[in-house]
Formats: structure tokens, sequence, C-alpha cells
């Protein structure tokens, strides 16, 4: 089978992909000269997809917050034993990870790729579950989810999302919560496996000193005859109005405040290379106001009202946006003024050259590192083909954004109708 390849002379770089007969989209960014190899199969199924269309059922099927994440725990039962082990046996480190939008499966080995690669693809032929499995699962996760709720870094953050958002599914907890864990059962796991774990519904990304021909032949004679496919589309949302709420707060025992700032986009909808550009002029937006070289970072670190705890970071998706900017404060209302503030300055004036420049830098030495392991590389060629774009466009994208597309975004995502606050703080007492 013949793989498209992209190259860039600029980076002296290049990677393939192939469409196998099975719908597999199969991903390889070479790393020659290094023993390291890296697989990653990435299925576009997260927390979000609570509601779906087209699985048969003529209707809109929902499950129980927290089933994505329930199936991750499960796929890893092979019927020979835990995957884990049959991983390790063959010197392949394992994980996993459950995503708003993906859920991603990945293994890194120095020798026994292949042994390791059928492991992986072997969670998509098949899903060992039954009612006994199920509720063994439940203890296990529920005792996750109990963990969490003693976590203030992670409360903090589920607060913000609760307050941007009305109805989306982006507000719950991606383990779901302790009553719905007890609400999924066997059937709803092997429903969205069923819908979700199609070929055709996955990705396969791979790095390292391998030969792309092999590769695709190895991969599809494994997925030579797939299952039925399933046409499942998940629910949308609607979420055009502002934030659901304007100011939360959590008491638990914290020696300092937890400060949470949050901003919900409104214009969603974005694909490829335009929902790239958006992506990376908010970041560098974000790293010329807040950054850790920025005049605002400097003053009120010297201050002592911020310190490294303090962090401002955007989320794109095509499905949901946001910008959350946190930090451990003695002072969080003084501290909530003065990000508005700075905010506010931007929306007006927009952020001067010298500091977008900086920007520039910084975020084309943290792209050019992503070639520097096998690692990286898969993640990266990941991130990229999962927004629709090439990684290929970045310095492209870089060049163009300016001053202008940095204070329209200041302007349209900084909008404070879509502002959310939350504070975790041990004092119940205590004023802002």
């Amino acid at each position: 089978m013949e793989a498209t390849v992209e190259r860039s002379e600029r980076l002296s770089e290049e990677y393939s992909f192939a469409r196998l007969p099975s719908g597999l989209g199969v991903w390889y960014i070479p790393r020659k000269g290094f023993a390291k190899k890296v697989a990653i199969l990435s299925v576009r199924f997260g927390s979000i997809h609570e509601a779906f269309s087209g699985d048969g059922s003529g209707g809109i099927t929902r499950v129980p917050a927290g089933t994505a994440h329930f199936l991750e725990h499960r796929i890893f039962e092979t019927g020979h034993g835990d995957a884990f082990d049959l991983f390790e046996r063959l010197g392949a480190s394992s994980n996993a990870a459950t995503g708003h939008t993906t859920t991603t499966y990945f293994f890194s080995c120095t020798e026994n790729f292949y042994k390791s690669l059928e492991i992986l693809l072997g969670f998509l032929d098949r899903i060992v579950v039954d009612e006994g499995m199920v509720e063994r699962e439940k203890k296990i996760i529920i005792q996750e989810i109990l963990g969490y709720q003693d976590s203030p870094d992670w409360q903090g953050f589920m607060g913000i999302l609760q307050g941007l958002y009305w109805t989306h599914p982006v507000r719950l907890d991606i383990s779901g919560t302790v009553e719905s864990v007890a609400g999924i059962d066997a059937d709803a796991l092997r429903l969205c496996y069923s819908a979700f774990y199609h070929p055709s519904n996955v990705d396969l990304f791979v790095s390292g000193d391998l030969d792309m021909d092999e590769l695709l032949e190895f991969v599809g004679r494994t997925h030579s005859s797939p299952r039925p496919k399933t046409e499942a589309r998940p629910v949308g949302h609607d979420e055009s109005t502002g934030a659901c709420i304007r100011y939360g707060r959590k008491f638990m025992p914290v020696p300092k405040p937890r400060l949470h700032i949050g901003f919900k986009e409104l214009q969603n909808g974005l694909l490829g290379e335009d929902l790239f550009r958006r992506n990376l002029a908010t970041n560098m937006l974000l790293y010329a106001m807040f950054g850790a070289s920025s005049d605002f970072y400097m003053t009120h670190y010297r201050s002592g009202l911020i310190d490294t705890s303090f962090s401002a970071s955007f989320r794109g998706e095509a499905e949901f946006a946001y910008t959350v900017v946190s930090a451990e404060t003695d002072s969080p209302g003084r501290l909530k003024d003065a990000v508005l503030d700075r905010i506010a300055e931007a929306r007006r004036e927009g952020v001067p050259a010298a500091d977008i420049a900086r920007a520039a830098r910084r975020f084309k030495g943290r792209f050019l590192k992503n070639f520097n392991s096998p690692e990286s590389a898969a993640f990266s060629l990941m991130f990229y083909a999962q927004k629709g774009a090439s990684p290929f466009s970045f310095e492209h994208v870089l060049d163009v954004i300016d001053a202008g597309d940095i204070k329209s975004r200041a302007i349209e995502h900084f909008d404070f109708a879509n502002q959310s606050v939350f504070v975790v703080s041990g004092n119940p007492d205590e004023h802002e």
C-alpha cells in the first residue's frame, strides 16, 4: 500500500500517512539512529462523548459520565492476561490516558517492537468484560475519584470548568462521579466499544528507526478483516451564552488559597490550520502577558503576590476551548484584580511587538524540541493530526501571526461576560 509522504525542506524532516482498508490511519515519523521505538493508539472517544447517535438504536444514546475512562481500564484485559504484564514481559513500557476527546494507549521499547505492537492493535479486536469484572473495576475507579476529591488543584480546576459551562460535558470529571460510575454496566461498555473502537475511528502514531512499508504490511495483516462499522456521531452542545457561575468557592485544608480565573471560548467548530492558528495566537498572547519573563510575572513575583505556582494556559479543541489562569496566593482578590486589569489592557492596547517576538521564539524552540526523541516526535505528530493540521504548518502559521492577530484574540477570547472565578481556601471566615 502506498503511503503519502510530507516533507519539510526547511526542517529536514518528513512523516508518512496511510489509511488502511480496515479504516485505521497509520502515521509514521522516522527517528533514524534511535534505539527506542514508540507507538500510540488514539481512539476518538473521550469523556465528553456521553451522548451519541447512529449506534443502531435509532435515537440518542446516553451513557453515564466516566464511561470512556472505565472502558480504558477494561481494554487492558486481553483474555489471556493483563496487557500491562504482557508489555512488561517484552521489555516495553506502556500506559494509557483518557481525555475529554480521545482515549490514548501507548508503549515504548528498544526491542520486540512488533510483538508489542500486536498487543496494542489487539485492543481493536475484542473487549473482555462481564458484570463481575465491572463490579470489581468500579471499586478501583471509585477509589481514584475519592482521591481526586482530596486534591485542591483538581477541585479548583473542576470548579472553574463548572463555572464556565452550563451543560457541556467538559464540565464533568473525566473519571465520572461515584454515582455515575455506579451506573456503568457491561452493556454500556460493549455499546461504546462497538460504536467508537472501530479502526476507522482510530489512528496509530509510530516513531523510531523503522521501515514504513514493513510497518504498513504488519498493521494491514493484523486488520485485514475489520468488524462492521457503526457510524456513531457525538451529540453537540450549545454553549453560546456567558459563564454559568460568576464566582464559586470551596473550603479545603490548604496552606494558601488557590485562585482560578477562567474564560470560555464561544466561537467553536474550527478545524485544521484555522484551529491551530487560533490556538497558537492565544497561547502566544498568554505567554506575552503572563509568562515567566513578562512584566506582570516579574512585578508580582517580586512583591510576593504570586509564586512559581502561577500559570496561564489555553485548551483549544474543535468542540470547546477555554483559558485558565491560576495560582496559590495569600491575596486572591488582589491577584484577580491584577490579572483582569492586565487582560483589559491587552484588549485596549494589544501587546508590545517585543513581547510577541519573545513569545514566538519561545514557541518555536519548543516546537523544534519535539523532534529530539521518538516519544516527543510521535506525540507531536498526534497533536497536529488530531487537529487536522500538519506539524510542518507550524512555522508558516507562526510567521503570519502578527500584532493585529494577537490583539484580536485578546478582544474576542477575553470577553468578561464569559469569565468565571473559583477559589479554594482553608478558612470560611477569611475575606479576599
